[in-house]
């Protein structure tokens, strides 16, 4: 599993409407929206509750396409379910999206 911390948002109360003078704050939101499902996800996955953490996981790649942490813990529900090709098709692109985190490939 990938830590929270992976995420590079934090988690925040409910997103605020965007304002025509703040252009730039609905991708943010979508990162926090992100990391606050992201956080919700965990605990179903470390309960062994595979569905709802997949919901969760997917939720978070709708919202953040580039979450390579929500990638990477697909790749372990698909891994518990022994989905062999889809596990390593999400672990390999959670590698792309998080080089640095080493953890990862240990899953393989």
């Amino acid at each position: 599993m990938v830590p929270a911390s992976a995420q590079n948002s934090s988690p925040t109360s409910a997103a605020k409407p965007q304002t025509s003078d703040a252009p730039a704050a609905a991708p943010e939101n979508a990162k926090q929206q992100a990391a606050r499902i992201f956080q919700h996800g965990e605990d179903p996955l470390n309960r062994g509750r595979l569905n709802e953490a997949e919901h969760d996981f997917r939720l978070i790649l709708a919202l953040d396409p580039q979450a390579g942490a929500a990638c990477a813990n697909l790749g372990v529900v698909y891994m518990r379910r022994k989905q062999w090709t889809k596990a390593l098709e999400m672990l390999r692109k959670a590698q792309r999206m998080l080089p640095q985190m080493a953890g990862i490939r240990l899953n393989w």
